[in-house]
Formats: structure tokens, sequence, C-alpha cells
């Protein structure tokens, strides 16, 4: 994997890694590029799969470039409509809920989870949903920001956190008896699975339990609190049973007509 292309001080920088080992080869023809290659590789934040990882896992930098990327969007949107003309208040909305939800919340399991330290990035997040909400309702700058996320109809970001992560927690449920990740769980939750030997929460003692917080051990606990038992491939669910298979005649589809343009 070659690190750095578009550098030529760091073009003969290479990642070698094999399983969980990595090692940085750095070539040139000097060593004083080679150290200062080196200085360049070496950061304080690693992206992987749009996740940035930091040494403490506090994950600040993640939360940061997604709190500024989506009040970029935000901004950007403005130009779509202010308070006299452009989009109606239900169109911004939905553009927020579409465009920028999805861009705060992505890998927020990583960082919110039952005794993380979250506050500051939770204060990030309100300041970006606050410039939303003032763009939706066309509100003053100096209205209080719990009244317009009401008119807005958008629900606090602590609250659509919350409600997200147990929605994901739920998730665990509708998981197969072999799925691979009922391995890292617990037993009342593994399934027919054999438990990951160095990874999983059987393996551990109560007091590693005890001192060990995180997303997967939310989700354990909280799925132990369903009342409700779900199927993950239910007999209902396949094709020919459905009820939009059995009774497509008795069901029409209606689409919305389009709206009149302005003149």
């Amino acid at each position: 994997m070659r690190l750095f292309e578009l550098d030529p001080l760091t073009h003969g920088c290479f990642l070698l890694s094999y399983v969980d080992d990595g090692t940085l080869v750095v070539q040139s023809k000097s060593l004083l590029d080679n150290c200062e290659a080196l200085k360049r590789a070496y950061g304080l934040y690693w992206r992987y799969l749009g996740f940035y990882f930091d040494r403490k896992l506090t994950f600040t930098e993640h939360v940061r470039y997604y709190s500024t990327k989506a009040l970029s969007t935000v901004k950007a949107m403005k130009m779509l409509g202010s308070s006299t003309r452009g989009l109606r208040p239900v169109q911004k909305r939905v553009l927020y809920r579409t465009c920028v939800l999805p861009i705060v919340t992505y890998g927020f399991r990583l960082w919110y989870f039952a005794a993380a330290r979250c506050k500051g990035a939770l204060h990030h997040l309100s300041t970006m949903q606050r410039s939303a909400a003032l763009w939706i309702t066309g509100a003053f700058r100096t209205s209080p920001t719990g009244g317009v996320e009401a008119l807005a109809g958008l629900p606090p970001i602590n609250l659509l956190l919350r409600r997200l992560s147990e929605r994901a927690d739920y998730r665990f449920a509708t998981l197969t008896p072999t799925h691979p990740v009922r391995a890292f769980l617990s037993r009342f939750n593994y399934g027919t699975i054999a438990p990951h030997p160095s990874l999983s929460i059987q393996t551990m003692s109560e007091p590693e339990i005890f001192r060990t917080s995180g997303t997967l051990f939310e989700s354990d606990t909280n799925v132990l609190a369903l009342t409700e038992t779900l199927l993950p491939m239910n007999p209902l669910s396949q094709p020919g049973v459905r009820l939009m298979d059995r009774f497509s005649t008795s069901m029409t589809a209606r689409f919305l007509v389009a709206m009149p343009t302005r003149n």
C-alpha cells in the first residue's frame, strides 16, 4: 500500500502489513529525506473507513471532522432559500434530515455509549443543529435553541443519538444464531456459534467487565431487556408469502402529484 503518492518528498513511503503487524518502509537518496518522510507519515490520527482513531480512542477528531463537515453543508444550503424566498420550511427540514444528519451520525457508536465522556461532542453537534434550525424556521439568531428546534420539528441531538443507539442495540436480537458478531457477546446472547477465545465477553472476569465500557457491552446488556422475540428469518418474510405477494390484486399504488412551479 503506497502512501503520499502526490508528495514527491514521501513518494518512497510504503506501508507493509501482515495480519495484525505493520511497518513503514521509506526509500530515498538521503537520510534526511527519510527522516522528514517519517515525520509526515506518523500522525496523531489514523483514518480507516472514514473513522478517525487517536491513541486514547477518544474520537475527538472524528467528531470534530464530521461536525465541521455538517456545519459547512448547512451553510451551503442557505443559498437554496431564506425566510422570504426559496424552499419552504418543510422542504428545508427534509433536506436537513436526509443530507446532514447521516453525516453527523456516521460512526457515532464509536464514541456515544453509556459512561462515555461525550459532553464536548454533543456541544459541537448541538451548535450545528442550531444553525440548521435557524435556517429552517427563519428565526432570529438570539432565539433559544430549544424553542427553535421545537418549531423546526427537530429532536435535540442527544435524544436523537439515544434513539438511534437503542435501535442499533435491538438489531443484535435480529442476528442469526451463527452470526460472527455473536462470538463476542456474553453467554446469554452468543447463539450457537463458538465464543471468541480472547475477545469474547465470556472470557472476561467480572472485575474486567465492570471496569470496561463500550458499545458492545451496552448492546449486550440492552438486548436482555427485550420482551419480544425477533426471528431473523421469519417464514412470513419469504418471497411469495408476503402481504404484497398474496394480495397484489387488491392493492394499488398512488403516486404524489408534482407541485406546480412558481412563476
